[in-house]
């Protein structure tokens, strides 16, 4: 036997039981996370509530905002409500959202929480009688993690035995996530066993025990590829257990080092990545423009009266010109969507129209990103490409919600913005694309999704 085959040999058998732990905890915690995803609840309906919206509407909406002295807020939408259309204002992205009644003009006391239990009630199928709790949410936690991405939020909690959470996000009319019992136990389970998310709170030590563990199975894993290539080759070998033993090893070695590689690389770049993740406004908008809207703007509201909407905007553009956004939505109101839809990814809007409320200009959702993404980045930086987003994939995954959105393009980075509200969702340096990537297709397998489709891969 030759000096590397029995150096190999040595440390394979000395690593075989701390390697056995670090393996038993990776694989059940790892198992925990696809039965996670294809047993847990499912929302009962995919796509938001939708109203038909008119031009008195968002003449009421030019007269609250008016009449209350309102000359400037971040987001301004109306938005579909119980039996209702609601104007929606945004002042602050962590703060509840205040809503109006458009035909009193009058401010609804604490209403984003009765928002969030009709939006709960819409998307679980179950009753608002049916809730128990609800609570603002403004920091992520071991039952809605930061993988969510989505904040702030309302949790709804209902009675029943299953013990169903909803954690809504009204600026968007969305469901951010659904929990029951079962699902938070295998999210304990893929928490504590394989992020070591115990220790959190001390995040150097966690990243500590994350690569010692990682370690040991890889230079274990590696002693055992070189066993299999440096030791003398037998025509049979005579113990059943050692005979199966060489041709496993032979079927797992590549998937298992493709594992450990993705997750060291995720590991380290967690760690020192200092790129903002959260999301980001424009300047507020000035509304004291608002007085006076054109007969234009109201004709051109009214040929889209019996057209049902998401919801309506205002948007201004680079010069301050005020616009209505109108979404035009994709899939009908309170229909579902399978688990394999929703983790592809579908855009929740067919078209956008936007009107402008005095002027003569024109506007599209390529022509207002590019205004867009003119103030997020760096004065003088040379736009590459910019392309809509309306699945998910390595780029912009799951964990964002959002669809559809813009992807813009740098020679240094990549943002991705809503252009139902000009909000900077995600962005990533290029480094961070590589990571994504590499964790995308040699942790999760999502090269073989276009092949297998997920529950096959999973």
């Amino acid at each position: 036997m030759s000096p590397l085959a029995k150096f190999a040999q040595l440390w394979h058998q000395r690593l075989t039981w701390p390697a056995a732990l670090a393996m038993l905890l990776f694989v059940i915690s790892g198992i925990s996370h696809p039965i996670m995803v294809w047993t847990g609840p499912q929302q009962t309906a995919f796509f938001p509530p939708k109203q038909s919206f008119d031009s008195s509407q968002v003449e009421a909406m030019v007269n609250i905002l008016q009449q209350n002295h309102i000359a400037e807020a971040s987001l301004v939408k109306l938005v579909p409500a119980q039996d209702k259309v609601l104007l929606q204002i945004t002042r602050d992205l962590q703060q509840p959202r205040d809503y109006y009644d458009l035909s009193s003009a009058v401010l609804l006391s604490d209403y984003d929480q009765q928002q969030a239990k009709w939006l709960a009630s819409y998307y679980t199928g179950r009753s608002i009688d049916e809730i128990k709790t609800v609570a603002y949410k403004t920091d992520f936690d071991m039952a809605y993690p930061a993988v969510n991405r989505q904040l702030p939020v309302w949790r709804v909690d209902f009675i029943g035995e299953d013990n169903l959470t909803a954690y809504i996000h009204t600026e968007t009319l969305t469901v951010a996530a659904i929990n029951n019992d079962w699902k938070r136990g295998l999210q304990w389970l893929f928490q504590v066993l394989h992020t070591q998310h115990a220790l959190q709170d001390i995040p150097w030590l966690q990243f500590t025990v994350m690569n010692l563990l990682m370690a040991v199975l890889m230079f274990f894993s590696v002693m055992g590829v070189i066993l299999i290539f440096a030791l003398p080759k037998r025509k049979k070998i005579t113990h059943t257990s050692r005979r199966w033993h060489r041709r496993l090893a032979l079927v797992i070695y590549v998937p298992l080092i493709m594992l450990l590689i993705s997750g060291f690389y995720h590991l380290w770049f967690s760690y020192l990545d200092t790129n903002a993740r959260e999301q980001r406004l424009l300047p507020p908008l000035s509304l004291t423009q608002l007085k006076g809207a054109s007969d234009s703007f109201k004709s051109a509201m009214d040929r889209y009266r019996d057209q049902p909407l998401d919801q309506v905007s205002l948007i201004a553009n680079t010069q301050g010109e005020l616009f209505a956004r109108l979404s035009v939505p994709n899939g009908a109101a309170g229909k579902a969507i399978t688990r394999e839809q929703r983790f592809a990814g579908k855009g929740q809007e067919k078209q956008a129209v936007y009107i402008p409320l005095k002027s003569d200009s024109r506007l599209d959702d390529r022509g207002f990103v590019k205004q867009v993404a003119a103030y997020y980045l760096p004065a003088n930086t040379e736009i590459t490409a910019i392309e809509p987003i309306t699945f998910f994939g390595p780029s912009y995954d799951f964990r964002n919600k959002r669809l559809p959105v813009w992807q813009i393009d740098t020679q240094a980075q990549r943002i991705f913005v809503d252009a139902k509200t000009g909000i900077l969702v995600d962005q990533i340096k290029a480094a961070g694309q590589y990571e994504r990537l590499s964790f995308q297709m040699l942790h999760k397998w999502n090269w073989l999704t276009p092949i297998t489709g997920r529950f096959v891969r999973d």
